[in-house]
């Protein structure tokens, strides 16, 4: 295996907790998608954007690291590079967080107060 592929499968080992989150969380909304269809719907679009987030940003930052040279750049600019591309990462993983904590409060009755 190249180099390249085992660091690649490294860094997805270590996000495998984070994943198998993700997995039991679409299990789940799959299974309770009659029961809250929005909310199953927004924590499918949580996982679908979280799995993304993991697993493309790991073959896009090993691309920048491996091809920086051939491009040109210096060390500065590919610092810059995945210092921008860290925030976009963090940018997806809010958006994955926001949509699993909509779908949770989604369509909740007000609460009833308890007579006095």
């Amino acid at each position: 295996m190249s180099d390249d592929l085992m660091q690649i499968l490294t860094n997805l080992l270590q996000a495998l907790p984070i994943l198998l989150v993700n997995i039991t969380a679409l299990i789940l909304a799959i299974v309770m998608w009659r029961r809250c269809p929005v909310a199953s719907f927004l924590v499918v679009l949580s996982s679908a954007v979280a799995f993304f987030q993991v697993i493309v940003s790991q073959f896009i930052t090993q691309y920048v690291v491996r091809s920086y040279a051939e491009w040109g750049w210096d060390i500065e600019k590919m610092q810059g590079v995945l210092f921008w591309l860290g925030i976009g990462y963090q940018m997806l993983w809010a958006v994955s967080l926001a949509l699993m904590v909509g779908a949770v409060f989604i369509g909740r009755r007000p609460a009833t107060s308890a007579p006095a």
